[in-house]
């Protein structure tokens, strides 16, 4: 869980620097 964990930050974090993209565009996942 620990590493599923550490995954989802790094997606995370990875879903900020897209916000700071034009467009605001989000991973297909996120909806």
């Amino acid at each position: 869980k620990t590493k599923s964990a550490k995954a989802k930050l790094l997606s995370f974090s990875g879903m900020n620097e897209n916000k700071k993209l034009p467009g605001q565009r989000l991973p297909l996942h996120f909806n």
